[in-house]
């Protein structure tokens, strides 16, 4: 709801609406602006609000600002969601009257109007999509004391002039006070972008000093190291260093990409001579043949000789020998 208490300047915005009327011209039939767009009810799918002000109803909206608006009794710090994709035309404090608001263009002059609210979650020229939160809802401005969220559809040339229902896919143009609201608004992103990492780069020259590695900056693409996100720059090197990629929401990389580099820094110093890596060889070990000594095969003679076989012949040679007698000769032979 609204306090249409009237300053010169809404007075001024009042007033050249009219003129931007004559200049913009989108198709519009009984008050409801037909268009391809379609919106969904402001809040999350599946949440139900309770409608406490409707349009052309005496609810305090009064033409031409709010008259086609409608009210959403909505807990404070509720999500209020982007009825359809579009471009962030405003986002912050407007006046006493609105408070906090955010504007998002789709188009042909209109933007859905989204007041009183606590926090903004987005920021202006920035690219949303149906369904996405783009605030919290409060109380600012003329909605102090009474959470609410004020929605309707304006002029984007002035932030002022409505002539225009939003029509919704729950509810068409039909929003019946003191009746609960059921949102069927999922969140619908747009196509992911294809981006292709650019490749880290590393330098490894001689002395740690001079090491370093490069995070080059690419649009749609965050590097990580240990899980965590990397800003583009150079950085010292040492050690082990991985660096992957990760795509940001509403991009994604082509297949076969490639998301991982590694490098190990050489940490030797400068003018230290590299170690020599000496291939050690253990002496091959003496294998000793231990020869025991043959053992002394010594011949035990008696001490006392074998005596000489004597050998005895049995055969007795027998020799007559016929001596002579030893005196002088006999005679008379």
């Amino acid at each position: 709801m609204r306090n249409e208490s009237r300053t010169p300047g809404r007075l001024f915005r009042l007033a050249a609406s009219a003129v931007a009327l004559l200049l913009v011209s989108p198709a519009i039939v009984g008050g409801v602006a037909q268009a391809d767009t379609k919106f969904y009810l402001p809040f999350p799918e599946g949440v139900s609000y309770n409608i406490n002000a409707t349009h052309h109803n005496g609810d305090n909206h009064i033409p031409p600002y709010n008259q086609d608006a409608v009210d959403f009794h909505m807990p404070e710090n509720s999500i209020v969601a982007a009825s359809a994709g579009g471009t962030v035309n405003f986002a912050g404090y407007m006046d006493p009257l609105t408070g906090i608001v955010v504007l998002i263009d789709h188009g042909n002059n209109r933007c859905s109007q989204y007041a009183h609210l606590n926090e903004v979650r987005v920021k202006e020229d920035q690219k949303v999509s149906q369904g996405e939160t783009i605030a919290l809802s409060g109380g600012t401005g003329a909605g102090e004391n009474n959470f609410h969220l004020h929605w309707n559809m304006v002029l984007c040339s002035d932030r002022v002039t409505s002539k225009e229902v939003i029509k919704t896919v729950e509810l068409g143009t039909t929003y019946t006070k003191d009746t609960m609201a059921k949102s069927q608004n999922a969140i619908k992103k747009e196509q992911d972008r294809e981006v292709t990492p650019k490749s880290v780069s590393f330098a490894d020259e001689s002395g740690t000093a001079n090491d370093t590695y490069t995070i080059p900056a690419v649009d749609g693409v965050d590097y990580l190291i240990d899980d965590k996100v990397v800003a583009a720059g150079q950085y010292p090197g040492s050690g082990k260093v991985t660096v992957t990629a990760k795509p940001q929401d509403g991009f994604k990389f082509p297949d076969g990409a490639t998301t991982k580099w590694t490098n190990i820094f050489d940490d030797t110093e400068p003018n230290t001579p590299k170690p020599t890596l000496t291939a050690t060889q253990s002496p091959r070990p003496t294998m000793t043949a231990t020869q025991s000594p043959r053992p002394t095969m010594t011949a035990t003679r008696s001490a006392t000789a074998k005596p000489t076989p004597t050998v005895t012949s049995t055969a007795t040679a027998t020799a007559t020998v016929t001596r002579r007698p030893v005196g002088p000769p006999k005679t008379g032979w």
